[in-house]
């Protein structure tokens, strides 16, 4: 069976990435930093629902050190992974004349240096195995939308993007793909789901051309596309799936 990593096991996306691909037939290992239960649940109903190996880690995508664990952890258990899934991340709102040295290094250290570690760990794994994976980044359409009250998220998200691209020149040779996933406002069942019919939600989904929020297995669905031979000449790039909100003014941040 080919294995996925997917980091944030527990988050909006990570339970739909749990769940597509253990449909898929991969075998799942996922990290958690603060949803250990979610990452858990979704991991076992994967496990009843498909009979594949799964594999629950803790994990600080701040901490270089964590991310050296989680991936020889991975490794011991599986071997070579197929494809990795930089899912784990935060979303911090700051301004540039209020944002204070602590908001700047933690959300940094998650959003950039968490995913250029881990981009380079599920590197090392596939070509010490001799992978030709993928490597599938979580973005976020704020690395192109402007939006008050984001300017380190943003920066952070238009990093992941450039770091996609470059990555994926770089590990051409070794037949590794590296793409990125660039969601907007998203939904998960358990998660968020009450902010629906809310004002808030009413006033978001007015400003999206497709009038919703996305959900987590749709995105898990591209996830498993992108992951598999039908992109097999797909790197380098961005899917956007946000339901058109990059192409509009005035969606909120």
């Amino acid at each position: 069976m080919p294995t996925v990593f997917i980091t944030g096991g527990g988050g909006i996306i990570g339970p739909g990435m749990i769940r597509e691909f253990s449909a898929a037939g991969y075998d799942v290992a996922a990290s958690y930093h603060r949803s250990k239960d979610r990452t858990e649940a979704a991991l076992r109903a994967a496990e009843e629902a498909h009979g594949i190996r799964t594999l629950s880690l803790y994990g600080d995508n701040g901490r270089v050190e964590d991310i050296l664990a989680m991936f020889r952890q991975v490794e011991e258990v599986f071997g070579g992974i197929d494809c990795m899934v930089n899912n784990a991340g935060m979303t911090f709102g700051t301004d540039l004349l209020n944002a204070t040295e602590q908001d700047f290094d933690r959300g940094v250290s998650v959003d950039f240096r968490g995913t250029f570690f881990c981009m380079q760990q599920a590197a090392k794994n596939m070509i010490a195995h001799g992978k030709k994976g993928v490597i599938i980044n979580i973005s976020s359409n704020h690395q192109t939308v402007t939006l008050r009250g984001s300017l380190l998220y943003a920066a952070c998200k238009a990093a992941v993007d450039r770091m996609t691209r470059s990555a994926s020149i770089e590990l051409a040779p070794y037949g590794i793909r590296v793409v990125d996933i660039v969601p907007g406002y998203t939904q998960n069942p358990g998660y968020n789901e009450k902010s629906a019919g809310t004002e808030w939600y009413d006033h978001v989904v007015s400003k999206i051309p497709l009038g919703r929020y996305a959900v987590g297995d749709e995105i898990g669905k591209a996830a498993v596309f992108l992951a598999g031979e039908g992109a097999g000449i797909i790197t380098g790039t961005s899917l956007y799936m946000d339901g058109g909100a990059q192409n509009v003014t005035g969606v909120p941040g």
